[in-house]
């Protein structure tokens, strides 16, 4: 009997999603004091649940950007390794690996020129969803988590970059402000803003590295869970036939 892992995996996609937004959004409104802007502290439901919807959708926003920005995945790559073919991946292939991809033929029915290993991974953590092998899953929310992070971390870093410049060079003015309802005094220091910029550099530069190592674990949990997953069905099988017999 499959286990249904929809109601653990919800929550880490959400986290995946709605963390990085709400780390976009708050560093995109630190240089600026909200709370004169808002006229207090003043906290309601619904200006929460815009906050986490608002996250939500800018979340969705930086994986769009992280996917453009990923170019390549790194599971095409290791199929061509296993192929023999010409390739940038980091993996080491071994005979685990080539029995994963006899049983990817065998299991999902590709034809001898099938070629398409996005379409394939899809395929792969569908098939897992539904078996209730969750751990690959949780990696694909730990990767679409740093990732986000990462994408979130150089658009900042470019956004206080902008603002420090604009600040020093005095290219933004009161008149300028008064556009966006702000003034001068709503505007942090530079050195604050600057200090920020640092900050965040040092995070995209982190989190470059870590999401490079979180796909790597990714794609190894997504193979070893599929085959650990079909050679225990075969064996089942070759079990009960052995019993009729």
């Amino acid at each position: 009997m499959t286990k249904n892992p929809l109601s653990s995996f919800n929550i880490y996609d959400i986290f995946a999603n709605i963390v990085p937004g709400v780390v976009f959004l708050i560093g995109f409104t630190f240089p600026f004091k909200l709370q004169n802007i808002l006229g207090g502290n003043t906290v309601s439901i619904t200006n929460i649940l815009l906050f986490i919807l608002f996250s939500f959708v800018l979340g969705q926003t930086l994986q769009a950007i992280g996917g453009w920005a990923d170019g390549d995945h790194g599971f095409p790559r290791f199929i061509k390794d296993i192929l023999n073919e010409e390739s940038k991946s980091r993996f080491e292939v071994s005979s685990i690996d080539e029995t994963f991809l006899l049983l990817c033929s065998t299991t999902f029915r590709l034809p001898s020129n099938f070629n398409d290993y996005y379409r394939l991974f899809k395929l792969l953590l569908a098939y897992l969803e539904y078996s209730g092998r969750s751990r690959a899953l949780r990696m694909q929310a730990l990767y679409l988590f740093s990732r986000g992070i990462w994408v979130s971390s150089w658009l900042l870093f470019l956004w206080f970059l902008v603002l420090t410049v604009s600040i020093r060079f005095e290219y933004i003015s009161p008149q300028s402000l008064e556009l966006v309802n702000l003034n001068m005094d709503d505007l942090r220091s530079e050195i604050v803003i600057l200090a920020s910029d640092i900050v965040v550099l040092s995070s995209g530069l982190i989190f470059t590295k870590i999401r490079s190592e979180i796909e790597e674990d990714w794609i190894t949990y997504v193979v070893l869970e599929f085959y650990l997953d079909r050679v225990t069905a075969q064996q089942g099988e070759q079990f009960r036939q052995n019993i009729q017999i």
